[in-house]
């Protein structure tokens, strides 16, 4: 179990169990089952809305419990708090498989965020040293070419 805060710093308990796959499919099509493929995850990080629709299928007891409405549960997740629930989601669906498959989805896990995160600095370097007025440049002379046409 992960306990994860929303941005209106209420706490929510994620387990994940078969209950909670069978949930998640009926509700959103998503089958937790599949995340070796590589669609799942690519959804659940893409789709900020399949992925909020994914949580309020694991969490909606708790809501329900708490007063909190579907729009309100959404309202509760953006920024800081989508990564840190993803990062839970991941680390709690990795102890929820047979433990034969816990070692290789931990490092196949483990490898995904590192390339992540090498991505990510790689695109921020590449903004970085980027020559503004070069690509001004670029832009308006391609803007010239269009005019004549």
């Amino acid at each position: 179990m992960r306990i994860v805060k929303d941005l209106q710093e209420r706490e929510w308990e994620l387990v994940i169990t078969v209950g909670t796959v069978k949930r998640v499919r009926s509700k959103t099509g998503l089958d937790i089952y599949k995340i070796e493929g590589g669609d799942f995850i690519d959804t659940i990080v893409n789709d900020p809305e399949k992925f909020c629709d994914m949580f309020w299928a694991i969490l909606e007891k708790q809501a329900i419990e708490k007063g909190v409405s579907e729009l309100e549960f959404a309202e509760g997740f953006g920024g800081e708090v989508i990564e840190d629930l993803t990062n839970a989601f991941l680390e709690e669906l990795t102890d929820f498989f047979h433990p034969s498959k816990r070692a290789p989805m931990k490092a196949a896990l483990a490898k995904t965020q590192k390339l992540v995160e090498m991505a990510g600095k790689r695109v921020e370097a590449e903004i970085q040293g980027m020559d503004l007025e070069k690509e001004v440049d670029t832009v308006m002379e391609h803007m010239k070419q269009i005019s004549k046409t």
